[in-house]
C-alpha cells in the first residue's frame, strides 16, 4: 500500500465547511489555518476531510445559534411579559418575528448553517406561535364575553397598583424636596445669624473707637481752655 505525507495550507472562515474543490487560497477568509494531514490511503484521507467538514458545521451552528438567541431574545421576553396575550396578538407576533429575521440575514459570514439553524431554532419555537394563536382566538371570540371583564379587571388591578407604587414615589419624592428645603432654610438662617452678629461686632467697634475718640477730645479740651485763659 502507498503511503506518504501530503501538506496543505488552505484558508477557511470560520464555521465554514471544507468544500469538495477547495480554493487554497481566499480574500474573503476569517482564519489561515495550516494543515499537516498524514495519511496512508485515500480513505484516510477522506475521512479526515470529513471530520474536518462536521467541526465545521458545528462551528457554524454554535455561531449561528448564540446569534439566533441574541437577536430574538427580546421578541421571546415580550411573549413573557404578555404583549401579545390580547386579541390581535398572535398577527401582531408574526409580523414582529420578521424584524429579527430581517436582521438575522443582514449579518454577514454566518456560512453553511445560516437557514438549517434558523429552520431548526423557529421549528422549537413553533409552540409558542400556537399558543399565541389559540390565546388570539379565544380572547377574540370571548371578547364580548365575561372572559374579557376579568383579563379587563385584572389590568385595571395591576393598573391601580402601578400607580399606588407611582404615588408612593412622588411623595417620597415631596418628602425628599421638603427635608431639603428645610436643610436649605436652616443654613440659610444661620448664614444672616451669622451676617447680623458680624455686623453687630463691626457697629460696636466703630461705636468705641467714636467713644474713644469722644473722650480722648474731652481730656484735651479743658487744657486748651485754660491756655486760651492766660
Amino acid at each position: 500500500m502507498m503511503r506518504g505525507v501530503l501538506y496543505l495550507c488552505a484558508t477557511f472562515s470560520a464555521g465554514e465547511a471544507f468544500p469538495s474543490n477547495p480554493p487554497w487560497f481566499t480574500t474573503s477568509s476569517w482564519l489561515t489555518v495550516p494543515l499537516v494531514l498524514f495519511f496512508t490511503s485515500q480513505d484516510e484521507l477522506e475521512a479526515k476531510r470529513h471530520d474536518f467538514c462536521r467541526q465545521n458545521v458545528n462551528a457554524s451552528s454554535d455561531c449561528c445559534m448564540a446569534l439566533i438567541d441574541d437577536i430574538f431574545h427580546p421578541l421571546y421576553e415580550d411573549v413573557k411579559q404578555g404583549t401579545f396575550s390580547k386579541p390581535g396578538g398572535y398577527y401582531l407576533f408574526i409580523k414582529k418575528m420578521n424584524e429579527p429575521k430581517e436582521k438575522y440575514h443582514q449579518v454577514p459570514r454566518k456560512r453553511v448553517q445560516t437557514e438549517e439553524t434558523l429552520r431548526k431554532y423557529l421549528g422549537s419555537k413553533e409552540g409558542v406561535a400556537d399558543a399565541l394563536r389559540q390565546t388570539d382566538q379565544s380572547l377574540t371570540e370571548k371578547e364580548e364575553e365575561t372572559e374579557v371583564e376579568r383579563v379587563k379587571s385584572e389590568a385595571a388591578e395591576a393598573a391601580k397598583k402601578m400607580l399606588e407604587e407611582m404615588q408612593k414615589k412622588n411623595q417620597q419624592m415631596m418628602q425628599e424636596k421638603e427635608a431639603s428645603y428645610q436643610e436649605h432654610m436652616k443654613q440659610l438662617t444661620e448664614k444672616m445669624e451669622n451676617e447680623r452678629a458680624q455686623l453687630i461686632a463691626d457697629q460696636e467697634r466703630v461705636l468705641a473707637l467714636k467713644l474713644q475718640v469722644f473722650n480722648c477730645s474731652i481730656s484735651i479740651l479743658p487744657s486748651t481752655v485754660l491756655n486760651q485763659s492766660s
